[in-house]
């Protein structure tokens, strides 16, 4: 199924974001990589396929974690999608790219393969039940919204939870308390504050030169 970016909206696209209960061939929960791949298969084989992102872009991982020096450690072009439509007119500007470009990287592709108006942000799912006798999937949101789908893909990974260790007295502590998984969106100034990092991980190696 050919893709046409520019093409005018179809109402009935449009309206799929505000009703309260809708049906789909397949809901994919999540707008990462793999989410987004996964919609594009979905809608060639001409499935009626929508992507539910709990985020306010895409991105997955990348969306959520946007810490300083957050970046791939897998180079280019291996890190990305292998679909003309999407490389012909991307040039990455590093070898190991930031969050900042893989944030953008993914509203090209999205755009690039027609895809824009299938995805519908802040929608956190909290609820699936399959129902045996018609063979469908019954899912809940947040918000109380209501999709029935005959397939139900779930590409929300892993890399993004937040854990925050149980050390007497966090409750209490009057400072900032950051998470590499929940960055805030217009960073943190470190100038001038005590800081000290918990963890030594993939994440300390990336941002503890930049803050220090």
């Amino acid at each position: 199924m050919a893709t046409i970016p520019n093409a005018a909206p179809n109402p009935d696209e449009i309206s799929w974001r505000t009703d309260q209960a809708i049906e789909l061939d397949a809901l994919v929960v999540g707008g990462g990589f793999g989410g987004l791949y996964t919609l594009y298969k979905l809608r060639q084989q001409g499935l009626n396929a929508k992507i539910f992102e709990a985020g306010t872009a895409l991105g997955g991982v990348w969306y959520w974690n946007r810490y300083p020096g957050a970046r791939v450690d897998s180079e280019v072009p291996y890190y990305q999608y292998s679909v003309r439509e999407v490389w012909k007119d991307w040039s990455w500007s590093e070898r190991f790219p930031g969050h900042e470009e893989l944030r953008r990287y993914f509203k090209h592709a999205a755009t690039s393969l027609g895809l824009d108006e299938h995805i519908q942000f802040q929608q956190t799912v909290v609820e699936c039940n399959f129902d045996e006798s018609t063979k469908k999937w019954h899912v809940k949101t947040e918000g109380g919204r209501k999709v029935t789908c005959r397939f139900l893909i779930v590409a929300a990974g892993s890399s993004y939870k937040k854990h925050y260790p149980d050390f007497p007295g966090l409750s209490d502590y009057k400072g900032t308390i950051l998470h590499a998984a929940d960055f805030p969106e217009g960073g943190h100034d470190f100038n001038g504050q005590a800081t000290a990092v918990v963890g030594q991980g993939k994440s300390l190696s990336s941002f503890i030169y930049i803050i220090y």
